[in-house]
């Protein structure tokens, strides 16, 4: 049978008292507890309690000021979902070269709905906290897994034209600052398809295309670096948001006439993507016509 890391591989937890002025210690555990479901689940609920308890300590005017402790808390809670995040990409615990296997991909999904469940009472609790994780950023690979795992994301559609504003008045919008703001909206434009998702999604594709077309090497490089990312989004959106599609097929278009390969690659198999789904039925001439 698998082998259960020992209970000291959970890394130096220290007492509690430790643990309250520094809950974070509880994740600094090895990697390998992150892809045993029972551990992880034993690890998460030990962590709800913790944060509260340092919650409440951190309050004490002693301990911090008051007019700081809400942005204290905050910070706090927001370190620890970013590392929770990180517990749920494939590469934890692989050496390079190395891959999951079948039972090591179902342990990490099973370890990543343990994860998603504590993260949606998160961010159920406190609406600050979501606004503050997504405007930080995280892995693009996750954003897909993320958007459609937890139904408390659909808040995120209210800050997505101050986070798209934030992207192009630091100009970032071409750039992988940016790229997440953008792979986000598309993602939640595909699940979902609201009037308010397809203006920023608009947005979005627009920015993608102009980026592409001038051929700035800020613009070609970050779209070679998220480009499956931003592209694998821009047509799920498409899949749910049909009227996306003449301005895709464009942005398709460019991206596989130009340089580098990567960027060529990520809009082929964007562009497979659509034929699979079948819904680009009296759309090609669009992709003839750019």
């Amino acid at each position: 049978g698998k082998s259960v890391p020992e209970a000291s591989t959970l890394g130096g937890a220290g007492d509690w008292g430790e643990l309250q002025c520094s809950p974070l210690s509880l994740l600094l555990c090895s990697e390998r507890v992150w892809r045993v479901p029972a551990l992880c689940s034993l690890l998460l609920k030990e962590l709800g309690p913790l944060l509260g308890s340092s919650s409440r300590r951190l309050a004490q005017p002693q301990v911090v000021r008051s007019e700081e402790v809400g942005g204290v808390v905050l910070a706090q809670k927001a370190a620890v979902v970013q590392m929770l995040l990180e517990t749920c990409l494939p590469s934890v615990g692989l050496l390079p070269d190395q891959e999951l296997h079948e039972q090591e991909s179902a342990d990490l999904l099973e370890c990543r709905s343990h994860v998603f469940s504590l993260l949606s009472q998160m961010f159920l609790d406190d609406a600050l906290l979501l606004k503050c994780v997504h405007f930080q950023g995280y892995s693009l690979s996750l954003v897909p897994v993320v958007v459609s795992s937890l139904p408390c994301m659909h808040e995120c559609t209210r800050f997505l034209p101050e986070l798209l504003d934030r992207a192009d008045q630091t100009s970032e919008g071409a750039t992988d600052g940016g790229l997440f703001a953008h792979v986000l909206t598309a993602e939640l434009a595909a699940v979902y398809p609201m009037q308010s998702s397809l203006a920023s999604v608009q947005r979005s594709l627009r920015t993608a295309l102009k980026a592409c077309e001038s051929g700035s090497a800020a613009g070609g490089g970050a779209l070679s670096s998220g480009g499956a990312a931003l592209m694998g989004a821009l047509s799920r959106a498409a899949a749910s948001l049909p009227v996306l599609l003449p301005g895709l097929l464009r942005l398709l278009h460019h991206c596989i006439a130009s340089e580098p390969e990567s960027l060529k690659a990520a809009a082929m198999a964007a562009f497979h993507d659509l034929l699979k789904r079948r819904i680009l039925v009296g759309h090609l001439h669009a992709f003839e016509d750019a």
